[in-house]
Formats: structure tokens, C-alpha cells, sequence
């Protein structure tokens, strides 16, 4: 116990001081003598005794053998089942891949075939495109050489010349003996629709046709007197005609002449002589048998007018 003892001296000055209490003096406090501390035991490290050497062995070896079987275990299954998984995945892969290369493979060859064929179909289709092309074309320039090409065509004994498109091919001459005289007629070979001809003077109708229709070509020619011109057939008769035009050429005048060119019969209400929608050209020749002669066109597509024309120009008269 520790005494403490206070002054109030100090404290109370100026004040009224209390009276002091009392305290109780306790006894005195005994020094407890101070022990040693005891000493730091240390403790040894206990000693591991070692199991026995087979009891160790044992248990380590059962462990490890109990441990090793496992993983060998699960590796074998892993690689079991994972190794029939692979192989599965690939067969079945490699049949699908397979299957798809073999069917892209027919696919291709299938789409090359067609193509080849549609090639070769394309292509024969070319050639005889090309062939039936190099035809028109060589056909083409014969016709066109052809149409350019011209034939002299010479009657001596007619005493007639004149040049005509190859294209209509030869002219046959056909001299008709009739009791009273003879016909003359030229026709070609490759256009009937072009003819010229004419009648021998001695030439003469029956009394029963004096007044029938008359063909164009069964002519001698033309006579005129003063502007007018008249159409001369058999047995003196005649028929006043007004020319279309007249073509002039070597050795003569030709009269271009229509159905219009000549007057209608107004008794018998016909023509007296046969034009139909045609054109005619009539000319006459230095001949004693044959004093005249008619051109008559009956297609202006194989012989247009104009090219008709320029044919009746290059007639020449042969004395």
C-alpha cells in the first residue's frame, strides 16, 4: 500500500477550510521480493521415429500401385474411347468428304459433258452457219456477176442484134409453119415471161378471125403517117397506137407501147389486140420475109422497165 497524504494549505487558502477527514491508515504494504524468472526451457525437437521399413514399404508401394492403376486406367479409357471417337470422326469424315469429292467429281464430269456436247452441238451449228454463210455469199456474187453479165444474141438471117442479161439464159428461136406463112418466136430459157416475135409477110388470117384479138407479137411492124402510128397485122390490118415512148436505137426507132396505147373497139368492147397489163416494144426490120418484130415483158420484177429499155437500146438492124 502506498501512503498519500495531501495538503489543503494550498488549496484552501481564503476559504473556509473544512475540517480534515480522517483516514483510515491501512498497513503497511510488504515488498514482495522479486522472483527470478524461470528459467527458457527449450524444447529438443521430437525425434520422428521412422515407421518400420516394411510397414513404409508397404504402404508407399500399395499407393503408388492403387494410384498408377488409376491414371493407367483413365488414360487407357481416354484413349479408348477417345481413339474410337477420332476414328469414328474420321471414317465418318473421310466417307463424307469421299462421298462429296466422288459427287462433285460426277457432278464436274456430268457439266463438262453437257458442256462438250453443247460445244460440239454449238459448234456444228457455227460450221454449218458458216457454210450455209460462205453459200449465200458465193451465190450471191454469181448473182451478182450474173446480173452485170450480158449476152450478145446475133440473127443473121433475121437481120437483129442485141445484148440481154445472162441471167435469163439462151434463147431458142421457133419458126411455126402455118399454111398461109410462118411465125417467128424467141423465147430464153431461165425467163418465160419475155418473148419477142413476129409473122412472115404472106402471113394471113381465116376469114373467121378478120376481126379476133390479136396477140401483140403476131406482127409486122409499124407504118406512120405524118405524127400518127399504126400497129400492122396480118392481111393489111392495122390498129392506130400512141406510143408511151419512143426508144430510139442503131439503125431504128422502137415504140414503147401499153394497153392504153391502143383505142377500144367500142362495137365489139375489146381490144383488138392483146397487151393485157404488159408492155410491148415494136420495131421494125430490113427484111424482105420479116418486116417487123414485138418485145413483150410480162414480169417487171425479173426485167424492171428501165432495164427493159436499156435492153431494146442495144438492138442493132444487120443489112
Amino acid at each position: 500500500m502506498v501512503k498519500i497524504s495531501v495538503s489543503h494549505e494550498e488549496e484552501g487558502k481564503g476559504e473556509e477550510k473544512a475540517p480534515p477527514k480522517k483516514i483510515k491508515e491501512s498497513a503497511p504494504v510488504k515488498k514482495v521480493p522479486k522472483r527470478a524468472l524461470p528459467k527458457k526451457i527449450v524444447k529438443k525437437p521430437a525425434v520422428k521415429r521412422p515407421l518400420p521399413k516394411k510397414t513404409t514399404k508397404t504402404y508407399a508401394k500399395k499407393e503408388k500401385s492403387g494410384l498408377g492403376i488409376l491414371i493407367i486406367a483413365t488414360v487407357v479409357t481416354t484413349l479408348v474411347v477417345g481413339g474410337g471417337i477420332y476414328t469414328w470422326q474420321k471414317n465418318t469424315g473421310t466417307k463424307i468428304l469421299t462421298e462429296a469429292r466422288k459427287e462433285a467429281l460426277e457432278t464436274k464430269m456430268s457439266f463438262e459433258e453437257r458442256l462438250a456436247s453443247l460445244k460440239s452441238k454449238l459448234t456444228g451449228v457455227e460450221t454449218e452457219n458458216v457454210e450455209l454463210r460462205e453459200k449465200a455469199e458465193e451465190l450471191a456474187r454469181r448473182v451478182e456477176l450474173l446480173a452485170k453479165a450480158k449476152i450478145d444474141f446475133i440473127d443473121e438471117e433475121l437481120g437483129l442484134s442485141f445484148t440481154y442479161p445472162a441471167l435469163f439464159g439462151e434463147i431458142i428461136i421457133t419458126k411455126t409453119e402455118i399454111a398461109s406463112g410462118t411465125k417467128y418466136l424467141g423465147t430464153f430459157t431461165d425467163n418465160d415471161k419475155l418473148v419477142f416475135g413476129g409473122i412472115s409477110t404472106s402471113f394471113e388470117l381465116p376469114a373467121s378471125q378478120a376481126t379476133a384479138t390479136l396477140a401483140v407479137i403476131d406482127n409486122l411492124g409499124y407504118t406512120q403517117s405524118r405524127r400518127d402510128y399504126f400497129w400492122l397485122g396480118p392481111g393489111e390490118r392495122e390498129h392506130e397506137i400512141n406510143p408511151v415512148e419512143v426508144i430510139k436505137f442503131d439503125g431504128g426507132e422502137a415504140l414503147l407501147i401499153d394497153q392504153n396505147s391502143f383505142e377500144i373497139n367500142l362495137e365489139e368492147d375489146n381490144l383488138p389486140v392483146d397487151i393485157g397489163e404488159n408492155v410491148a416494144v415494136i420495131l421494125n426490120l430490113d427484111n424482105d420475109e420479116y418486116t417487123g418484130l414485138a418485145f413483150l415483158n410480162q414480169d417487171f420484177g425479173m426485167l424492171p422497165l428501165e432495164s427493159y429499155k436499156e435492153m431494146i437500146s442495144t438492138i442493132k438492124i444487120i443489112k
